[in-house]
């Protein structure tokens, strides 16, 4: 296998080992967070909302953060060489998604925040992770 196929190789694998992961917790989320129904009691309703809403705040502030470190780390690990945050742009295309759809569902300037957050953290971290991993250090001489 070649260099660049490598690469490649471990990228769609990040990503599709992130869409399995991400849909294993979303049938979680679904079963411990169901939608409330027309015809709910208005406690059992309530009750569902509450629910959602701890649903979301479990989305944000721990599986995502966690894929996009789990990501991060991976490509910085797995793949020698250059362009690690072009790479890992690449692997988190699915959890980025999942970034925006779980912020809209706060408010569109969250989302609008968060994804070129997570986009350009994301980005540093793995290159960051790559450079630790050559034995280089970080070296922010140009």
């Amino acid at each position: 296998m070649t260099a660049s196929s490598r690469w490649i190789f471990v990228v769609v694998g990040i990503l599709l080992c992130s869409v399995v992961v991400g849909a294993g917790l979303l049938a979680l989320e679904a079963h411990l967070a169901p939608f409330p129904g027309s015809g709910d009691d208005p406690a059992v309703a309530d009750r569902k909302l509450d629910a959602l809403e701890a649903s979301t705040f479990r989305w944000q502030a721990i599986y995502l953060p966690l894929m996009q470190l789990g990501i991060c780390v991976g490509i910085g690990l797995l793949i020698s060489g250059r362009f690690a945050w072009l790479q890992n742009i690449g692997a988190s295309l699915y959890v980025l998604g999942l970034v925006f759809v779980h912020h809209a569902t706060v408010s569109f300037k969250s989302a609008y925040i968060f994804v070129p957050t997570y986009l350009a953290l994301g980005a540093v971290l793995a290159t960051v992770v790559r450079w630790k991993a050559k034995g280089k250090g970080v070296n922010f001489q140009f």
